[in-house]
């Protein structure tokens, strides 16, 4: 390239650098050039830009910089070609959700850059199809490692669609790219990660009812005294009550707990003992008595069988009576809290009632959307942006964040 065209493209490039950081996009989140802008009616001067990283790799020549934008659209020079400014004619778009709703309109993300890309590699390649104002590379936010992807913002939402649906724009250096809006982009990581979120959410179920089951399994199999359960058939199926039952079989051992339906003639009693085989002494005693009525132990005239549980049926006792056990206490738990336990249903107990749980819902998670952070490749000027305060971006935040948690500088 001849020493004219080597100026040409230089100046094309000053020009574009200064024109990105007076543009629409960059000032409406570039605080320090705003506060700068403050100074002395929008004026900037040069030696401030020239402690931009991008600026000064390409030039540290006033002159050149001067050269370059005098016939700038949107920049303006001083008269002792000092200070810019972003042109009055030329008025600034008001900061507000509309404005970068409509910005997205107009912003393609692409996927699929090697790491060592460069931003410009990247601004090489999609110089052929539009007008760019603006580049982000998304960066890992510890590593600060790229990516891999951009959101790129075109000067018209047409070269923005045409980018993407252009067979040209396939292939970075024959590795197939991910083209698409960034609304369509946004959209399809909400949806991801509700599916992750549901996802996420049944198997936390699930683990939590295998947790429950194990807990049950082991309540269920609570090491338990043997042969203290006696099992009692052949009853009359009328006047007959839990309290005449015990009062009868009392005689032979404390009894603990019956389990007995009215009408049945089946009834299940367990004794009361510190050892092993309450039942079967207490039977051994029923047993004994029953020899002066020809050995058979009677109730109210009826005859009754009786057996100690054992193996599987005595296992089968103290698992359901641990069942019931805890759905009882359950029950118990609930109906406490529905009337609202101590302090007769007053929220929070006291002074103050419920102010700890309102903080909890009112807090709001901090944010940084990546479309609004800093304005140089390396951030050299350490500039904040503003957030943009709307539920749909938040929402388009959160879902990134979900992906893989990034810290993303915009640059051009």
């Amino acid at each position: 390239m001849s020493s004219n065209g080597q100026d040409n493209d230089l100046n094309a490039k000053i020009l574009k650098q200064l024109e990105y950081y007076f543009g629409d996009v960059n000032l409406q989140r570039d605080k320090f050039l705003q506060d700068e802008m403050k100074k002395d009616h929008g004026w900037v001067p040069l030696d401030v830009l020239l402690t931009f990283n991008r600026l000064k790799q390409l030039t540290t020549d006033k002159a050149a910089i001067v050269a370059a934008v005098k016939d700038s659209e949107i920049v303006d020079v001083s008269e002792d070609s000092e200070k810019v400014r972003r042109n009055p004619a030329v008025p600034i778009p008001e900061n507000s959700l509309e404005f970068w709703q409509e910005v997205k309109t107009r912003t393609v993300y692409i996927k699929g850059f090697p790491p060592e890309t460069t931003l410009d590699d990247i601004m090489e390649f999609l110089k052929p199809h539009g007008d760019i104002v603006n580049v982000v590379m998304r960066r890992l936010k510890e590593s600060r490692a790229f990516k891999g992807s951009i959101f790129a913002t075109f000067k018209d939402k047409e070269s923005a669609e045409n980018f993407v649906k252009s067979e040209g724009t396939q292939k970075f250096k024959d590795i197939d790219l991910i083209r698409m809006m960034q609304n369509d982009y946004w959209a399809k990581e909400i949806a991801e990660n509700k599916e992750r979120k549901a996802a996420e959410k049944a198997l936390k179920n699930q683990k939590k009812n295998e947790t429950r089951k194990n807990t049950d399994d082991a309540h269920s199999a609570v090491h338990f005294l043997k042969g203290q359960v006696l099992q009692v058939t052949g009853l009359p199926t009328e006047n007959v009550s839990i309290a005449l039952l015990k009062e009868f079989f009392n005689k032979y051992a404390p009894v603990a707990y019956a389990v007995y339906d009215q009408g049945s003639s089946e009834a299940s009693l367990r004794f009361q003992s510190s050892e092993e085989n309450a039942a079967v002494n207490a039977l051994e005693k029923m047993n004994e008595a029953a020899k002066e009525t020809e050995g058979k132990i009677q109730f109210q005239g009826h005859e009754l069988q009786c057996k100690v549980l054992e193996g599987e049926e005595e296992e089968k006792y103290w698992a359901d009576f641990t069942k019931n056990k805890s759905a009882k206490d359950a029950r118990g738990y609930q109906s406490h809290n529905r009337r609202g336990g101590r302090g007769n249903n007053r929220r929070g107990g006291g002074r103050g009632g419920g102010r700890d749980r309102d903080f909890r819902n009112n807090k709001r998670a901090r944010v940084d959307d990546d479309e609004n952070a800093g304005a140089e490749e390396d951030g050299g000027n350490g500039v904040k942006k503003p957030k943009v305060e709307a539920d749909e971006v938040k929402q388009e935040v959160k879902a990134e964040a979900a992906e893989v948690k990034t810290e993303v500088k915009t640059e051009a």
